[in-house]
């Protein structure tokens, strides 16, 4: 029920909603000749002859998913108001929660994968916290940056590396790393 905050299309042509009850919901296409569940979809309103069906269900944040970002390596991503980003890795056919990454004091707007692997997430609590993966695989805080006098939410990042980030006073607000890598 209520609105659907974030739609992707992940690199596999499957579809990731988030109402706003903090879950993700991934639809796969359905194969000639498969059953469809009741997924919810009306497929006659997708203007193409493809059909989708509910594939999974994850329940995992607490309040509304704002973002979601698929990594280069296939993992998931996901922020909002609870004020965490979660990493979804896939087990099996499933995704699993693989680590929760925390740090900002308000919602986490936007999440992205930069040019250099690190993870870029903005946030209504006015900075950008840039995520560096360790060896072992799983994130850790790198860096902050920014702590501009307003909340930050859709963001960026420009070929120069520089991330670029709207403020709530509608301000365009650009933003570089100490270690910016380019490409």
């Amino acid at each position: 029920t209520g609105f659907i905050s974030v739609v992707v299309i992940m690199k596999d042509s499957s579809i990731i909603s988030t109402p706003c009850d903090g879950s993700l919901k991934i639809y796969k296409e359905q194969l000639p000749g498969e059953v469809q569940k009741d997924s919810g979809v009306n497929n006659a309103a997708i203007n193409e002859p493809k059909k989708y069906s509910l594939f999974q269900n994850i329940q995992f944040h607490k309040k509304r998913v704002r973002t979601i970002c698929q990594l280069r390596d296939g993992r998931i991503a996901s922020s909002g108001d609870d004020k965490a980003i979660v990493l979804f890795k896939i087990v099996g056919k499933q995704y699993v929660p693989a680590q929760a990454l925390k740090g900002h004091k308000s919602d986490v707007n936007t999440i992205l994968e930069c040019f250099d692997g690190r993870i870029a997430s903005s946030s209504k609590d006015r900075t950008i916290i840039l995520w560096k993966m360790k060896k072992d695989g799983l994130f850790e805080k790198n860096e902050v940056i920014g702590d501009y006098p307003h909340g930050l939410y859709p963001m960026i990042q420009l070929k120069d590396g520089r991330l670029a980030a709207i403020a709530t006073d509608k301000n365009l607000v650009l933003f570089r790393s100490r270690e910016c890598f380019f490409y």
